[in-house]
């Protein structure tokens, strides 16, 4: 995978987000990775992140964005890491801290 492809990959999983598409969001997980919350939560496959997600997608916490700030890329051995601040209506709520781990076919690991 070249440094690009990474990058667009990378920003397509944050972009889903920012379009409030929840299948989008989901397409990027496999089946038995692991969501880890900045309070400590821990949710263990795909059906578990998604009912974690389903809230903020409904709108319970506002029209959420995420506003990237740092993209780390490492194409040899298919890896990013992006920072960015989640942010309701103009408000900055939380930073969070995302790492997305590709093997070549896209999809996210833990």
């Amino acid at each position: 995978m070249t440094r690009d492809e990474l990058k667009e990959i990378t920003l397509q999983f944050t972009d889903a987000f920012n379009r409030d598409d929840l299948d989008g969001v989901m397409a990027w997980f496999a089946g038995d990775a692991v969501y880890d919350e900045f309070h400590g939560a821990r949710h263990e496959g795909r059906e578990a992140i998604r009912a974690a997600f389903e809230p903020m997608f409904a709108g319970k916490f506002g029209k959420v964005r995420f506003e990237e700030e740092d993209l780390f890329l490492d194409p040899e051995d298919g890896k990013a890491m992006i920072s960015w601040s989640c942010c309701r209506v103009d408000r900055l709520i939380q930073q969070f801290f995302s790492r997305s781990t590709t093997e070549g076919d896209g999809i996210c690991r833990s």
